[in-house]
């Protein structure tokens, strides 16, 4: 459901996953990219720096290593997993006895979306969506100053 959101926008979208059969099914879109990938976190060194990084694995033991690489080894300007506080506070814990630090392993969205609507999956896509938007007109608003270009685009890279 959040593709479905996202595909309108003006943004890029790279969705990574092991399951070829599963990324065939999706919608095909000029701004879409699906890379099928054992480990989906070997591939976040070619990400651009720019990206926000969602993980919307099939579990904790999967978001897991996307998590630590990307906490470890670079400075996405948003990253998120798909879960409960209670979810996040596991994977907190695992990413500091792994070795991050306490402070390192608080740098991420978890529960992910804005608190609005039911647990419908189209409520929860629309959710995520605004939480990501928000995310991006904030991060435009500290880099960029009033009536510059770069703020008045308001180009979202996912």
């Amino acid at each position: 459901a959040l593709l479905r959101v996202l595909l309108p926008l003006p943004c890029s979208l790279t969705v990574i996953d092991a399951r070829a059969e599963w990324l065939e099914q999706l919608p095909r879109a000029r701004n879409l990219r699906a890379i099928a990938h054992e480990s989906p976190a070997d591939l976040l060194s070619t990400l651009p720096p720019h990206a926000f990084v969602l993980c919307m694995t099939k579990g904790h033991s999967t978001d897991r290593p996307i998590l630590q690489r990307a906490l470890a080894e670079r400075d996405f300007p948003f990253l998120g997993a798909i879960g409960s506080a209670a979810k996040a506070a596991v994977l907190r814990r695992e990413l500091v006895a792994a070795g991050l630090s306490t402070e390192r392993a608080a740098q991420f969205h978890c529960p992910v979306g804005l608190e609005f609507g039911t647990n419908h999956p189209h409520e929860i896509a629309l959710s995520i969506a605004a939480q990501l938007l928000v995310e991006r007109d904030r991060l435009q608003r500290v880099s960029s100053p009033p009536g510059s270009p770069a703020r008045e685009r308001r180009n979202l890279e996912t």
